[in-house]
């Protein structure tokens, strides 16, 4: 994806990745928020750009033949208590990701939200094609028609 983009994409451990910065070995770098502030990149990186270009889903998982032997009243409250801990979640993860922002800002990074979303899709849809090669195009036309609401 980001070959696509014209960037030389490399991996450096994340231990390494703040002096990489600093000693302008790599110029940017791609993690979620939580790494960005955690490891002080704010001190050696000036801009963060929040393209939401991927998202790592965690993932509530229960052996389906254990589920399936289970009465369907507790089949029930289980997926009750899924659908909660799922909205639940997400709403944390936004509350604390608007936070944390504002937190880099603070510490006087450039926060830029303004993004053509649009374009980096156009430009990446190779990566898409990939992935529709091998699996079928059913997970993309779902998580697109999700997106675009």
């Amino acid at each position: 994806m980001f070959a696509l983009l014209k960037a030389n994409p490399q991996q450096i451990p994340v231990a390494e990745l703040y002096t990489a910065l600093e000693t302008g070995v790599v110029d940017a770098q791609d993690h979620p928020i939580t790494i960005v502030q955690s490891f002080k990149f704010y001190e050696v990186q000036k801009y963060l750009s929040l393209t939401n270009h991927s998202y790592a889903a965690l993932v509530l998982a229960m052996n389906e033949k254990k589920f399936s032997s289970l009465p369907d009243d507790q089949q029930e409250i289980i997926m009750k208590a899924a659908k909660d801990a799922i909205d639940y979640e997400r709403q944390l993860s936004k509350d604390s990701e608007a936070s944390m922002i504002a937190e880099l800002e603070k510490e006087g990074m450039v926060v830029n939200s303004d993004v053509d979303r649009q374009a980096f899709q156009q430009a990446v849809k190779p990566v898409w094609k990939t992935f529709t090669d091998k699996y079928g195009d059913d997970l993309v036309n779902k998580v697109q028609a999700v997106t675009t609401k």
